[in-house]
């Protein structure tokens, strides 16, 4: 018997202001590589461009839109007997690592072909799902900087299965 699709079609809304938020911000921060203002929001007391705080919502959306699909996704399982940690991993695995890892390979390479910047040790966090790490302490590889999202949605999937299964619901 094939398993029904579960698919909340008002969240693609959400899903786009999201992106577009995103889109929106980094756009506007990059416009200084092309002569124009980066800081059309203005600036915080720090010189920062106020457009990061568009795409800090817009992450933030993300994180809340995917916190809930799996959060309910597992509560459904639950409903029908108990949840399969390991076949959630398979999901997992199978939706995010192949695409996760071939962009990386892809910039990685582009990176050493047509740029100065040397491969160090920092890779270790990016192979093992903690981009999220050189990300905080400074240290993030140009072309996958972006991947500290995806380091804290892999921690989050590495315990939350385990939650919903002991817990109530």
């Amino acid at each position: 018997m094939a398993e029904k699709t579960i698919f909340f079609k008002g969240l693609n809304g959400i899903r786009a202001i999201a992106a577009l938020s995103v889109l929106f911000a980094h756009t506007t921060m990059m416009l200084g590589d092309f002569g124009l203002n980066a800081f059309i929001f203005g600036t915080y007391d720090d010189g920062n461009p106020k457009a990061t705080l568009l795409a800090g919502l817009g992450v933030s959306m993300f994180f809340a839109l995917s916190g809930f699909l799996i959060t309910y996704l597992l509560l459904e399982e639950k409903k029908t007997g108990n949840i399969s940690v390991k076949n959630f991993y398979i999901r997992r695995v199978l939706r995010i690592w192949p695409l996760y890892y071939a962009y990386m390979i892809l910039s990685l390479l582009t990176l050493i072909k047509f740029t100065e910047q040397t491969i160090n040790s920092t890779i270790l966090f990016y192979i093992f799902l903690a981009a999220n790490v050189p990300f905080i302490i400074g240290t993030a590889i140009d072309f996958i900087s972006h991947y500290w999202s995806l380091g804290v949605e892999e921690q989050f999937y590495s315990f939350w299965p385990w939650l919903i299964r002991r817990g109530g619901g």
